[in-house]
């Protein structure tokens, strides 16, 4: 996967059950914050990055899925979203 920073759209084709997808990645930043939409045949994935003061990433995603709807939310007693620390 190719993530171009500027904002310059980067095609992925992938192979799903149904065959070969493209999938393309656009960034760019908001000030502090990465944000990636991931746009595919059947859904939109944004994705905001920053890192915290102490040195995790945080991550918020939204999906959103065919004919805009969003993705429904996460079933109760679901794991909780992944933190990712860095380390060292």
């Amino acid at each position: 996967t190719v993530y171009m920073l500027d904002g310059t759209p980067s095609p992925k084709t992938i192979e799903g059950p149904n065959g070969f997808v493209e999938n393309v990645y656009t960034s760019s930043w908001e000030g502090d914050v990465l944000v990636t939409t991931i746009t595919g045949p059947a859904v939109t994935l944004v994705e905001r990055r920053s890192l915290e003061a102490d040195g995790t990433m945080k991550v918020q995603t939204t999906l959103t899925m065919l004919k805009g709807k969003p993705a429904p939310p996460a079933p109760p007693g679901a794991e909780a979203p992944m933190v990712l620390k860095k380390i060292g």
